[in-house]
């Protein structure tokens, strides 16, 4: 899978795939998180407050 692609999934388009970690909001660094969490294949629960 192109990495690019795989990240277009997550919201990341244009500009933001050529950004670093650190220039991400809070909310864009937990989806990069989530991004590498799925693509390991690790098992995941996601959870909202009711």
């Amino acid at each position: 899978i192109q990495s690019r692609g795989y990240v277009s999934r997550f919201n990341f388009k244009g500009a933001d795939q050529q950004k670093f970690v650190g220039q991400l909001s809070g909310g864009e660094r937990n989806r990069v998180h989530l991004a590498k969490l799925l693509r390991r294949g690790a098992n995941v629960l996601l959870l909202d407050e009711p």
